[in-house]
């Protein structure tokens, strides 16, 4: 089986243009989870992870963004080196490359020996981090983080669009009006639009034209 290339990103409902921050993962399997960014219920990260297997490759722009502290931050990386998964962060130059050896770019095809990218993160750079961790939990107490993968913890809300709001903002999109042009006149932030647009958590049931 082909690796698989994945992306992720975590949008608090404050950041602005979240599709140029999906546009520079490229075209990757993108999993998004929205809410404010202490909110550490990432679900759909939850379900990345779980669809993993060795080879394939994470890209998310920024760690804070898929870790909320050291130690969690440490005990993903243990998961994804156990499980032979490579990770990028584009915009901290932080490189673990998957079992196989490869690398890829964030839009799935393949690097070349050309390319100016950092190396892999060696060992004693993970060492560091988890000596990190380990004070951070001495201070905080908080145990090591589980893969579990329960998904109950979906936050159960109702749609603030309209399908009909979605549909009409999606044609607005084709004819090459901004996003957050569209979500202004809709009253709704980008980041809410962004998610209907995707048909994400609650949008899940809108259809798509």
């Amino acid at each position: 089986m082909a690796s698989q290339v994945y992306g992720y990103m975590h949008l608090d409902y404050s950041d602005e243009h979240p599709e140029q921050r999906a546009e520079a993962l490229g075209s990757v399997a993108l999993f998004c989870d929205y809410g404010p960014r202490y909110d550490t219920a990432r679900v759909n990260l939850n379900r990345m992870l779980a669809a993993t297997q060795t080879g394939d490759f994470i890209f998310v722009d920024r760690i804070d963004r898929i870790a909320d502290s050291v130690s969690d931050f440490y005990d993903l990386l243990l998961f994804l080196k156990e499980r032979g998964v490579g990770f990028e962060a584009l915009e901290d130059a932080f490189i673990l490359k998957p079992v196989t050896g490869g690398d890829a770019h964030a839009d799935g095809s393949p690097s070349t020996q050309q390319d100016s990218r950092s190396p892999q993160v060696p060992d004693e750079s993970l060492e560091l981090i988890g000596r990190m961790a380990a004070l951070e939990r001495a201070k905080t107490m908080k145990g090591p983080r589980g893969f579990a993968f329960d998904f109950a913890t979906m936050h159960e809300t109702d749609p603030v669009l309209t399908l009909e709001r979605v549909l009409g903002a999606e044609q607005q999109l084709a004819a090459g009006v901004p996003l957050s042009r569209i979500a202004t006149a809709l009253r709704v932030t980008a980041v809410e639009l962004f998610k209907a647009i995707r048909r994400d958590n609650e949008y899940a049931s809108y259809l798509k034209i």
